[in-house]
């Protein structure tokens, strides 16, 4: 790469070491430089992307996602992005509404009556949505959160 600065490949097999290493910081970096050099496809950015969240940094991968969505061109690379960028931040929101569960849980103990009691009670910003706007609910019974019914969390590209 340093005899090869515009090189895109190099950058790219590097990237893939890296990934093979389980080194997602370095993958990223990597896949990032390759997506900058001339003649670069527009998928290098969503790799470098998704190595946010491999390394576990699920909010920086949300901007970074929702920056490709704002920026690319190529449809593709839109299509696949906007996938993840979802199913990310159903994940992600999740995760957040079950913090605020559990939170209540040890202050207050027991279940919450209802997410909106959580969003009240300012252990929750906002009760999450799906992408269609239907709100998430709360499984009373298990004491948990879940998506909006119908909501799927198959394996998505």
């Amino acid at each position: 790469l340093e005899r090869n600065p515009d090189n895109w490949e190099l950058a790219y097999w590097a990237g893939w070491e890296c990934y093979g290493l389980r080194n997602y910081a370095c993958a990223r970096d990597y896949w990032a430089r390759a997506s900058r050099m001339p003649k670069a496809p527009p998928q290098l950015m969503r790799l470098a992307a998704k190595m946010l969240e491999r390394e576990g940094d699920v909010a920086a991968a949300l901007r970074e996602y929702r920056e490709i969505l704002d920026s690319t061109t190529d449809e593709n690379t839109r299509q696949v992005v906007a996938q993840w960028y979802e199913r990310t931040r159903v994940q992600f929101e999740l995760q957040q509404a079950g913090r605020a569960v559990e939170a209540w849980r040890t202050g207050r103990g027991g279940c919450p009556p209802s997410l909106a009691a959580l969003v009240e009670a300012g252990l929750l910003g906002a009760v999450p949505v799906d992408a269609a706007g239907n709100p998430f609910h709360l499984d009373r019974a298990a004491c948990t959160v879940l998506p909006a019914p119908g909501q799927s969390f198959q394996r998505q590209p």
